[in-house]
């Protein structure tokens, strides 16, 4: 009888657990705040990309809460991958320079904040051509010790030729 009186309770206290509120979402000056700090974050992770700096640019993906990358429909499910293919990317490229267009930030909580982005994008690779293309990034953002950190990303890239079709503003 101890043993069923036992299990009721843990069951009692998973379903307490359970039915805890989620976390509010963050209003006023938070929500404020945190658009504010992780535009920045954002900010500095396009300047490492514009410096060709895996180093720095890794520096942005949090090492403790990573989930997982793609670009495109590559998936990269651990952050040494995802590190050591964009270092691989970094070491072919010349010249980038990344032009941000647009960056949105949604606050879920004081923790977690959806990034989207659009961004006009140079590249020439060593002893290669020019290319420029259209880019956009999807990103989870969490709060940590360390600041605001990617714990999941989602980029595409899609070639555009130079000249006035590259600079159209999408349809809204």
């Amino acid at each position: 009888m101890k043993v069923a009186y036992g299990i009721l309770w843990v069951i009692l206290l998973l379903m307490l657990a359970g039915c805890q509120s989620p976390t509010a979402p963050p209003t006023g000056e938070e929500d404020v705040n945190i658009r504010q700090e992780v535009t920045a974050q954002f900010k500095g992770l396009v300047d490492a990309v514009n410096r060709i700096d895996s180093q720095a640019w890794a520096d942005y993906y949090s090492v403790d809460e990573y989930v997982s990358a793609f670009v495109s429909t590559d998936y990269y499910g651990t952050r040494r991958e995802w590190v050591d293919t964009i270092t691989r990317y970094f070491a072919q490229r010349e010249f980038q320079h990344m032009d941000i267009q647009e960056i949105r930030v949604i606050p879920f909580t004081t923790e977690l904040a959806l990034m989207t982005s659009r961004e006009k994008t140079e590249m020439r690779v060593i002893g290669g051509e020019t290319g420029m293309f259209r880019h956009g990034f999807t990103m989870l953002w969490k709060k940590e010790p360390a600041g605001w950190k990617i714990i999941h990303s989602h980029e595409s890239v899609t070639e555009e030729p130079a000249g006035p079709a590259f600079d159209r503003q999408p349809d809204r």
